[in-house]
């Protein structure tokens, strides 16, 4: 283990695929689900209507704070893709550039249907309300992210500017006042807090997904993890202090000395959990190098 902080980040990640490439069932194994979580949350379409002004205008919002971001980042390097890039994030809850998405709660106020910003640093739980802020966001960026991305580049100089644009020109999501509510409407779900590691971890698995080796593999939250390491990391009274014990996925950086504490850390706890998998990677690595032989 003496050799792990010397890891760069990228040969970190590559291990941790040839460990679940050659787990049995991949990932699955490891991290067997927890319990039946019941039908898969769906947006409200019918609803759309009632806050697609806001939402467009929000979408606005967030796509100008992320183009100044990558401009910032890129300077005279910056090209339309950079911008496209993150335009077509902002509607994706597995990508930090929507968390302006994940703290917003639906709330029926008299005959309106309200987008109520829940702070910065809350994040909720992506249920019904937030898959219906999710379609409304893919209904107005979805058919022109590329549109949007050259309006940001060459056009636009505030957020204002993109919000009159994309929701008065481009579109016509606030050309008319939204309709009021039924009265015989239900009222909606309740907002629900997560913690910012669940959030992370969730979506460092939906980055991994898609990579080689990781087949079928699925995201899982705290629960289906404790469970899948048969509550390892203490009792059930530590988990709402630190769901992960000692790992933070919010931590990931290319600092070698950070990465190899935690990873020490984390296999400290997990080793006997790891064994076998473990055995896979260097019967991969012998393989490699027999080959390289040949």
């Amino acid at each position: 283990a003496k050799y792990l902080p010397a890891m760069k980040t990228s040969a970190f990640i590559t291990i941790i695929i040839a460990v679940l490439a050659h787990a049995p069932s991949p990932a699955h194994a490891m991290f067997p689900p927890a319990k039946d979580k019941g039908p898969v949350a769906r947006a409200v379409k019918t609803d759309v209507k009632y806050i697609k002004c806001q939402v467009c205008e929000l979408a606005a919002d967030a796509a100008y704070e992320e183009y100044v971001a990558v401009a910032a980042d890129k300077g005279k390097k910056l090209t339309e893709l950079d911008v496209l890039e993150r335009v077509e994030k902002l509607c994706d809850v597995s990508d930090k550039a929507a968390d302006w998405i994940i703290n917003k709660d639906l709330q029926e106020k008299g005959t309106k249907l309200k987008v109520v910003d829940m702070g910065k640093e809350v994040y909720g739980k992506c249920g019904v309300e937030c898959k219906t802020i999710v379609k409304a966001c893919e209904d107005v960026l979805g058919p022109r992210d590329t549109d949007v991305a050259e309006y940001l580049l060459t056009t636009a100089t505030s957020a204002k500017d993109v919000r009159e644009w994309l929701c008065r020109e481009e579109t016509s999501s606030c050309s008319s006042a939204p309709p009021p509510l039924p009265k015989d409407r239900p009222k909606g779900e309740k907002f629900v807090k997560r913690e910012k590691k669940d959030v992370d971890m969730e979506r460092l698995m939906a980055s991994m997904q898609g990579m080689p080796g990781m087949g079928g593999a699925q995201m899982f939250n705290r629960e289906d993890m404790m469970a899948g390491m048969g509550g390892m990391g203490g009792d059930d009274d530590d988990d709402d202090e630190n769901p992960y014990g000692s790992f933070d996925p919010s931590m990931m950086s290319d600092s070698n000395e950070g990465i190899g504490a935690k990873i020490n850390d984390v296999a400290a706890k997990a080793k006997d959990s790891v064994k076998n998998a473990w055995g896979g990677v260097k019967s991969l690595f012998s393989k490699k190098n027999a080959d390289e032989e040949l």
